[in-house]
Formats: C-alpha cells, sequence, structure tokens
C-alpha cells in the first residue's frame, strides 16, 4: 500500500500541471461553445437572409463540433495518444453505424431538407397525405403538429420519402379555389350560372385580373355539376372558402335554385 501510495503521488505532482490544464480547457470549451452559441443566435436575429429551421440545426451541430473539439484537446493534454483513439472511434463509429442505418439514414434525409428547404418554420405542408403545421427540424426527427392540436414527431427519412405539397408557398402567393356545385335539371343552367359570377363579383377578395371561370363541369346521376374556380389571396382562401360555401347556398334559396341530394327513381312493372 506504501509503495502504491508512493506511486500515485509521484504521478500526480508530475502530471498536476498536466491535468489542471485539462481540466481548464473542458471549463473553457463549454464556456466557449455557449459564447459561440448566444453570438450565432445574435447574428441569427438580425438577419433575415438565413431560415430559422437552418439556424437551429446550425445551432446544434456548432455546439456539438465545439464539444468535440474540446475533448480532444482535453485527451492531447493529459498525454493519451488521439491518432489511436481517432482509430478506435472509427472502427467503434462503423459498427455502430452498422447497426444504425436507419438513424444515419434520417440524419441524411434531415441534411437533404436543409439543403432543398420544401418548407420552414410555421409553414402548412401535406406530408403523404396528412396536414401539419411545421415548428423545427432536427437532426432525426422534424417536430410539427396536427391542425387541432397534437404534437407530431416524423423521421427525417420518412418525411423525404414522401410527396410534399407546401399550403404556405402558391404561385404568385394566390390560390384557386376549385369548388363543384350541383344544381337540379329542372332549374335553369344560365341562371344559376349568373348568380355564381355576382357572388364572386361582389367579393373583393376575388381577384378579378385572373380567369375565373364558372361552368357546366359534368352531368351526374342526380345534378347537373357546375365547376367554380376563382383565385384568390393565399391568406384569403380558407376563409372566403368558408364564406363561399355559405353565400351560394344562401343566394340559391333566394333565387329558387334547388341543390338536390342524390335520388332514384324506381319504374314498376306489371308484366
Amino acid at each position: 500500500m506504501d509503495k502504491l501510495q508512493e506511486i500515485i503521488h509521484t504521478w500526480v505532482i508530475n502530471n498536476g500541471y498536466k491535468i489542471l490544464g485539462a481540466l481548464l480547457i473542458l471549463v473553457m470549451g463549454y464556456y466557449v461553445s455557449k459564447a459561440v452559441a448566444r453570438g450565432l443566435e445574435r447574428f441569427f436575429s438580425k438577419s433575415a437572409r438565413v431560415d430559422p429551421m437552418i439556424q437551429e440545426t446550425l445551432l446544434k451541430i456548432i455546439r456539438i463540433g465545439v464539444v468535440g473539439l474540446t475533448l480532444l484537446v482535453f485527451l492531447d493534454t493529459v498525454g493519451l495518444p488521439i491518432s489511436g483513439l481517432l482509430t478506435v472511434f472509427g472502427a467503434a463509429g462503423l459498427a455502430i453505424g452498422l447497426a444504425l442505418q436507419g438513424t444515419l439514414a434520417n440524419i441524411a434525409a434531415g441534411i437533404m431538407l436543409l439543403v432543398q428547404r420544401p418548407f420552414t418554420i410555421g409553414h402548412w405542408v401535406n406530408i403523404g397525405g396528412t396536414t401539419y403545421i411545421i415548428e423545427s427540424l432536427g437532426l432525426f426527427l422534424t417536430y410539427a403538429r396536427l391542425p387541432d392540436g397534437p404534437k407530431v414527431m416524423i423521421p427525417n427519412s420518412q418525411v423525404w420519402g414522401m410527396p410534399i405539397t407546401n399550403f404556405s408557398v402558391t404561385y404568385r402567393d394566390m390560390r384557386r379555389l376549385s369548388e363543384t356545385v350541383g344544381i337540379s335539371y329542372r332549374d335553369n343552367i344560365d341562371h344559376a350560372i349568373a348568380v355564381v359570377q355576382r357572388i364572386l363579383a361582389e367579393d373583393a377578395r376575388v381577384l378579378k385580373n385572373e380567369e375565373i371561370t364558372v361552368a357546366v363541369g359534368s352531368l351526374g346521376e342526380s345534378s347537373v355539376n357546375l365547376i367554380i374556380w376563382a383565385w384568390v389571396p393565399r391568406i384569403d382562401w380558407w376563409q372566403f372558402k368558408l364564406d363561399f360555401t355559405k353565400k351560394i347556398k344562401e343566394e340559391f334559396d333566394k333565387e329558387g335554385i334547388t341543390i338536390p341530394f342524390p335520388q332514384r327513381e324506381v319504374s314498376i312493372r306489371k308484366d
């Protein structure tokens, strides 16, 4: 025991400064990573050119990079062979990578989403048939919520591998209302078309310089189906759709135009 204590005492005396310096490096690295992150946050807050979704991911990557560099300097300071450790970590990383192929696919997909930027924070998007509101993008997961509130975490590889429809980015920042309204076979078609055109003309949200179409689209089993196409500003589209649907019913009732329900004619034959 005396010999062991002597060895430990000698080692501490000979390497004490190295240990103290290495600990200081760890502490400095921690504070440097926080300082760099704060500086970048201030820079991003003043720059409108950097996408908010990219900002968060970049901050995470830079923090990890600073911490990793600090650990390498720490190991070198205490005298551990970094080259040998890197070889060991490389072999371990290969084995872990083979075991976590799905995780690496999520990272690769996250990088592609950052590069291509099909959406950003706050956008309404349809991914694989479901509509989400994007909250943030991580290295492994895309964080979003459903329109009625629940939070959703989607693996990046699933997002990248699905068709993405972004409702928050449209042609010239406008969106077309595409409605089909049925009228009775007994109603006057031209009268119904004129009523719809009047409703569109009276609504200030309808872009009058864009093409407006009201025409017979098809002859259904129980109704003559009118197609209605009109362009409105993107931010007004949803409320306009709700208001227009209500207005159609009210005006058709006033004008005596019937919106029929499915019907069948039954003939009884007596042989």
